[in-house]
């Protein structure tokens, strides 16, 4: 789980910048930022080659692997992916802000990105071989001291020299060149001169084809903002982007899930009660989602003026929709048990790569009509795929029956509530809060017999 942790203090940090972001930027520049993240996470996939996945194969599955060589030579190999990627890049920044957003308005932003994705590619190995070695906690030092620069590079560049924009970029740029030179550092006693074009070679059959499938996500989860602002602007980017994060809080939940679900589904596989512990573990797991979303569903206009400002207000609509995608983003991982018992993953990227173009087409087909509501219901469908396609292949080689009365009753009395809310907003606001609060308790106890005492359940269906 502590490996995990990286990413999950990740989206938490840009959740916590909320309140400085929304205060200090407007929404067309808060859109701007998100299309830059984008540019940033493909650029971080296309210098990896995934190589910071292939470098745990190449060491721990053969016995007598050359750890040194193989750590040095993909520690190498990513410098010099970065640099020939990205000195392109950085020399024609300019056609890139102007084939982006329309406009030379952004030619610096673009460099320094470059700048930045090149300081993080030093971070890849060192962390990698911290996992192999198992230094959880030195693991732990490095990603927390990172967050801590990031969070205080921000505030001083964007709250004290009011830089805006390009104060956010300049923090995470020194933020990533600091930690550059200490990883570095770190690394160094484990390099050793030699480059192996065989152990390359190996690397990159494992890693090159982990690519595709994590474009794929990216296209999944992020070509909307490039159709809302195509069709409409960077303000709606902006309004998008915000009502994105507060659904996020859900796929933070289930990233965290992804990283330890793993380890336990085989550890749970090899009990004789597996495939009954699997079904109602996963009633369970989604007692607790739906619970969770719910609550956010309810609450998100006062979590969003505490959090955002007014002038975001308009991305509040879209919260439901992408927190819903992420439980199913959760269903996807969860019921993939046959596919990575029986050993058919390669089923994962081809789920992965045609949801993604499910979500090109309904983006193309629902945001000129809906706006940034017809993306996230485009995100929506697109998940749900994943989910459902993901379960049908999975119980073709490892069948499970799953609670499904059970389950049927927990989204129904959720669809339900979350469409009662939509009438408590026009109450009066004490008396509104008391309502939600009081369907979010009932609902409470519901998932938890459901999913937690089948006597109470059978009894309430039967």
């Amino acid at each position: 789980m502590i490996y995990g942790f990286a990413d999950v203090l990740n989206k938490a940090l840009a959740f916590a910048l909320i309140p400085l972001y929304t205060r200090i930027l407007s929404p067309g520049d808060y859109g701007a930022l998100q299309i830059f993240v984008i540019v940033a996470n493909i650029g971080y996939v296309v210098v990896q080659m995934g190589l910071s996945s292939a470098i745990f194969k190449s060491v721990l599955y053969h016995e007598n692997a050359d750890k040194p060589v193989i750590i040095s030579t993909s520690f190498y190999c990513i410098v010099l992916l970065s640099i020939v990627f990205l000195i392109p890049c950085f020399m024609y920044s300019k056609i890139l802000s102007h084939w982006i957003f329309g406009s030379d308005l952004y030619i610096q932003c673009f460099k320094i990105l470059m700048i930045t994705i090149f300081f993080r590619s030093f971070n890849v190995i060192p962390l990698a071989a911290l996992r192999i070695e198992n230094e959880s906690v030195t693991f732990s030092i490095f990603i927390v001291s990172s967050f801590l620069v990031q969070l205080a590079m921000n505030i001083f560049f964007v709250l004290v020299l009011k830089m805006g924009l390009m104060g956010i970029l300049t923090a995470e740029c020194i933020s990533a060149g600091i930690f550059a030179v200490i990883y570095f550092i770190f690394l160094f006693n484990r390099l050793v001169l030699k480059f192996s074009l065989s152990e390359l070679k190996e690397l990159l059959e494992f890693g090159i084809p982990l690519v595709p499938a994590a474009l794929a996500m990216f296209v999944l989860t992020m070509s909307d903002r490039f159709f809302i602002k195509h069709f409409y602007s960077l303000e709606d980017v902006g309004f998008y982007s915000i009502g994105y994060r507060f659904g996020m809080i859900i796929g933070i939940l289930v990233g965290a899930f992804q990283k330890a679900w793993p380890s336990a589904m085989f550890s749970i596989a090899r009990q004789e009660n597996a495939k009954r512990v699997f079904s109602e573990n996963f009633t369970r797991f989604l007692a607790v989602l739906f619970t969770l979303t719910l609550g956010l569903t309810l609450f998100s206009k006062e979590v969003f003026l505490i959090m955002a400002t007014k002038t975001y207000i308009p991305g509040i609509k879209i919260i439901p929709y992408i927190a819903l995608s992420f439980i199913f983003y959760g269903i996807y991982y969860y019921c993939a048990i046959g596919m990575n018992l029986k050993k058919k993953t390669y089923y994962q990227a081809l789920i992965v790569t045609a949801a993604a173009g499910i979500n090109i087409f309904f983006n193309w087909l629902l945001i000129p009509r809906f706006g940034i509501q017809g993306a996230a219901f485009a995100t929506l469908i697109s998940f749900v795929f994943m989910g459902v396609v993901a379960n049908m292949i999975s119980q073709h080689y490892y069948f499970v029956t799953y609670k499904y009365a059970q389950i049927t009753v927990i989204i129904v009395i959720f669809l339900l509530f979350a469409f009662i809310s939509n009438y408590l907003s026009n109450l009066n606001y004490y008396i509104g809060i008391f309502s939600k609060f009081i369907l979010f308790i009932l609902y409470v106890g519901i998932c938890y017999h459901i999913g937690f005492r089948k006597k109470v359940f059978k009894q309430f269906i039967g």
